[in-house]
């Protein structure tokens, strides 16, 4: 079973919670931003390599899969309204 964003990151980061509410305007890094999906992506790489147990490498290898694909469409949307940005202050 994969870990919604803001489980994992209560689960595999300690620190980003401020305190043990779940919701999330408690969090000091929002779980739904871009900058949440990097450190998830950095942190799950890590625990991947460090895993020994072939079933977890497995699980964390989907995890990171579907964690690396939302950062990807994340980082596209982004990308594209920068671009629409530039463009148009170009033209103003």
């Amino acid at each position: 079973m994969l870990l919604h964003l803001s489980t994992w990151l209560e689960v595999e980061t300690e620190g980003f919670l401020m305190n043990s509410s779940t919701d999330s305007e408690n969090y000091v890094l929002s779980p739904d931003s871009i900058k949440a999906y990097r450190y998830a992506v950095y942190f799950e790489s890590e625990w991947l390599w460090k895993e020994k147990n072939s079933l977890c490498r497995a699980n964390a290898a989907r995890r990171l899969a579907e964690l690396t694909a939302k950062l990807a469409e994340m980082e596209d949307e982004e990308a594209r309204e920068l671009s629409e940005q530039d463009s148009a202050s170009e033209t103003a």
